[in-house]
């Protein structure tokens, strides 16, 4: 740790946001699937702000699609006074950039599997925390994206996952998600036979989908913004706008 540095917020939580920030400060594992709107950005970096500051972690990786890059770097930015930098270049650019003494390195999944080699060293010379924004990127196991994330879990000190939409229509896209934060402990090892649970034609689709809820209840973090918010009612106006002819 570097006692010059400002490990501080730039901003105030909300009320909504403080429970969340302990949390995932006290556990080595998080899945946090708050609605769009919630502010998970601004609550996953305040508490790996608090982990750095008291040595838990010495850094971040930010695995995030590609459109979010610059998005991570300007929210460390605006919430914190840690410096963080975009692993995108060439292979030389990458290979100076890791090296430097950001707090926030963000990548994005495709370039994971590019990098995977230098990552792994990374996470071996250091207590890294790994973030997965859009976690459900990896929702299919057997994709190269996913198996090099799983490559790099194992060596990590802390393991978040962030997403709004963890699960579209079939609740096996929870098993790699879950896969990456404890290797199985939660929902095996084996992604057919798990799969094979929720196949519809299954007798016991439904007994299983309840089986899932309860095993799962107190593993995430999910809330809405009705139920946290204190958001004026709705309003809706009628604009009648006159067209004039081309």
């Amino acid at each position: 740790m570097n006692k010059t540095q400002n490990y501080g917020a730039r901003t105030n939580a909300m009320p909504h946001q403080i429970e969340v920030i302990n949390y995932i400060y006290r556990n080595s594992t998080a899945a946090l699937f708050d609605e769009q709107g919630l502010g998970k950005t601004k609550i996953v970096i305040e508490s790996l702000c608090w982990s750095i500051k008291n040595g838990d972690i010495d850094g971040v990786l930010v695995i995030a699609p590609m459109s979010l890059l610059y998005n991570w770097e300007q929210e460390v930015i605006k919430h914190s006074f840690l410096i963080p930098i975009v692993l995108k270049g060439t292979t030389r650019e990458v290979r100076y950039k890791i090296l430097t003494g950001a707090n926030f390195y963000i990548i994005n999944y495709e370039s994971v599997i590019a990098e995977l080699d230098r990552i792994k060293r990374f996470c071996k010379s250091r207590k890294v925390a790994i973030v997965l924004d859009e976690s459900a990127r990896i929702k299919d196991p057997s994709t190269k994206t996913a198996k090099s994330v799983f490559a790099i879990s194992t060596i990590s000190s802390k393991r978040i996952i962030i997403s709004g939409t963890p699960v579209a229509n079939r609740p096996y896209d929870l098993w790699s998600q879950f896969l990456f934060l404890d290797q199985g402990k939660l929902l095996g090892n084996d992604f057919e036979t798990f799969k094979k649970k929720f196949d519809e034609n299954n007798n016991e689709y439904q007994n299983n989908l309840r089986k899932l809820k309860i095993i799962i209840n107190n593993k995430f973090i999910r809330r809405t913004k009705d139920k946290v918010l204190k958001l004026p009612e709705k309003k809706f106006y009628n604009i009648y706008l006159k067209m004039n002819g081309s």
